[in-house]
């Protein structure tokens, strides 16, 4: 993804070291432990591609770059598995004039010199490309750039860790630092592998018409195994072997650019990616959505076209250096990359002797999952999630239910939607399944829709009003009250208080009904919520001082569960009077002070 951040924060130093859930993970990833692989076969496998290489014609020999004259740099490599930077000194020759460019980058031509030749051979030094900015950014974004790369080839290594079908690996990546040049300029630096460069999906929602499984279960996989903190997307490059990702992680003011949409460009991804065999090898699950969302997706794989709602109306930018302006072609192969290969389609992909998991397919039945050392499995789905966290810690739900409410959002506005237009099926769709995932926002709004009551969000949903639909409205309402939501607490205090708008339980044995001790605490939550968030400035005094009088006439009245208190009715008052007169309600003030007193002298 060429739109990275250009403007980092200047704490951000070369050694990044964060405490969002993203890096978490990624600290996790780099402490995985690896089956062990026998040097002997990495050493064969190596020693093939340099005679395969030795055996090509140089693609740039006639552009004579060993004419040019030599530069000494400084190279930057990243290691994401301790998250560090280490330098060394290279020498280089790098053509002046670009050979392509995409909508923020041009690439040149460049050689390197291996630091293990003992006698400069220009004539067979590896070819790269050398990425540099056309409008000044910030240095600080190179960096992030190959950090993005580096920790998304770690990410590779977990998913081959699970033994796919097809391997997967990033471009390795690195900066050179042109010490000798004005400005001393920053270049990021790749090989040049031969194939041809294919974008498979993007950062929001475009999946390609080339029909490759890998590419998307790629993606599923490292949301899932990262418990929902992050996705890398953006999938593109030569056979399985990739380059320029972006990952989507919940950390948006300082993980990898501008290109980060965080959970909207999580819910961009699920809203155009369909489960295939491999994500059923895989272990894992469907993100949920509408039938009518799944038989669009269903269609679109059926007729050879993306499997997305989106690729129609997303119009991906052309943006990336070489995707959409060069096949790049070198003679240098690479491990992941066939000879002349053509991408396989989805039918046969699969074909390695590997049967697709089934939906009862145990934790153990699958390759090792404890991938990020503490063997837990997250998945896609919001019922399996429940089910995996058995009620407890549903805060680890957060997440998937904010990419849920990112769906209801694009679905109100018709982003998803071949004519434009709303979907409410969809909004409330998702918008349930984000209140199941305890996402705040979505259990209030959802309570009041279901209620019949004034909402901010999707303003223009309703749903059928009926007893059962207040009883379960009421609920989520409760859990958004306990969530810490002053607005519900005091929907959820009105309605204990009247006994209007509890509804009826499908199960008679939990029935509500009108509670005043229910009310009062619930009034009483959302007074002492305006006092510690304000202190001694009342924002909500107007309705602070008319609830304290409704405790008031509560107390001294009695009923309903609630014990009568005129004691306490005469302390109410006179609260409600101290807090109509900052108010400048003086008459009101006036009339709480007289019933106090009043309240009072019943007590006595």
């Amino acid at each position: 993804m060429e739109s990275r951040s250009q403007h980092l924060s200047e704490s951000d130093g070369l050694d990044i070291a964060s405490p969002d859930p993203a890096e978490t993970v990624l600290d996790l990833v780099r402490n995985a432990s690896f089956p062990s692989v026998s040097p002997r076969a990495v050493k064969k496998t190596w020693k093939v591609a340099a005679l395969k290489t030795r055996a090509l014609p140089d693609p740039w020999a006639g552009f004579q770059l060993e004419v040019i004259p030599e530069e000494r740099a400084i190279r930057h490599m990243y290691d994401p598995r301790t998250g560090r930077w280490r330098q060394d000194e290279v020498v280089v020759k790098m053509q002046s004039e670009r050979f392509a460019r995409g909508a923020m980058r041009e690439c040149f031509r460049m050689k390197k010199l291996s630091k293990f030749s003992q006698h400069p051979d220009w004539h067979n030094a590896s070819n790269y490309v050398a990425k540099c900015y056309m409008k000044p950014v910030e240095r600080r974004v190179y960096f992030e750039d190959v950090k993005l790369q580096m920790d998304s080839k770690l990410w590779g290594e977990l998913y081959n860790n699970c033994d796919p079908p097809k391997k997967v690996d990033f471009f390795q990546t690195y900066i050179i630092e042109m010490k000798e040049r004005e400005d001393t300029p920053l270049y990021c630096v790749e090989h040049l592998i031969e194939g041809n460069y294919i974008k498979y999906n993007s950062n929001s929602g475009f999946v390609s018409e080339v029909n490759r499984l890998t590419p998307q279960a790629f993606s599923h996989f490292t949301f899932e195994k990262s418990n929902h903190s992050l996705i890398v997307v953006d999938i593109q490059g030569v056979g399985d072997l990739y380059t320029d990702p972006q990952m989507h992680t919940t950390n948006l003011d300082k993980d990898y650019g501008d290109g980060n949409l965080g959970p909207k460009g999580m819910a961009l991804y699920f809203s155009s990616h369909l489960c295939s065999s491999l994500c059923g090898k895989l272990g894992l699950t469907q993100f949920d959505l509408t039938p009518k969302e799944l038989e669009k997706l269903k269609a679109g794989r059926t007729n050879g076209s993306p499997a997305t709602t989106c690729a129609t109306r997303f119009k991906d930018p052309a943006h990336h250096d070489m995707s959409n302006h060069v096949t790049v072609r070198s003679g240098s192969p690479h491990p992941l990359v066939g000879q002349g290969e053509v991408p396989s389609p989805c039918q046969n992909e699969f074909n390695c002797g590997l049967s697709a998991a089934g939906e009862g397919q145990t934790q153990s039945q699958m390759k090792p999952w404890e991938l990020l050392g503490n063997g837990k499995l997250s998945s896609a789905s919001v019922a399996k999630e429940l089910a995996r966290l058995g009620g407890q810690d549903l805060r680890e739900l957060h997440i998937l239910g904010m990419v849920h409410l990112e769906l209801a959002h694009y679905h109100e506005t018709g982003r998803l939607s071949d004519d434009q237009n709303p979907d409410w099926e969809c909004v409330q769709y998702h918008l349930g399944k984000a209140a199941d995932c305890r996402a705040v926002e979505a259990m209030c709004t959802l309570g009041q829709v279901l209620c019949q009551l004034p909402h901010q969000l999707f303003p223009a949903l309703k749903i059928e009003p009926s007893p059962t639909h207040s009883y379960i409205g009421m609920g989520y309402l409760e859990l958004a009250a306990k969530a810490g939501v002053r607005e519900a607490m005091l929907q959820v205090a009105s309605a204990y208080d009247t006994g209007i708008g509890l509804g009826n339980s499908p199960d008679s044995s939990r029935e509500r009904s009108q509670d005043w001790v229910q009310a009062t605490y619930w009034y009483t939550q959302a007074i002492t919520m305006t006092t510690q968030e304000n202190g001694d400035q009342r924002l909500d005094a107007e309705s602070d001082y008319a609830l304290l009088a409704r405790l008031a006439e509560m107390h001294r009245s009695g009923g309903h569960g609630l014990v009568k208190d005129c004691q306490k009715a005469g302390e109410y008052y006179g609260e409600a009077a101290e807090v109509a007169t900052a108010a400048m309600k003086g008459r009101l003030a006036s009339k709480y002070y007289m019933l106090a007193e009043e309240a009072s002298a019943d007590a006595v």
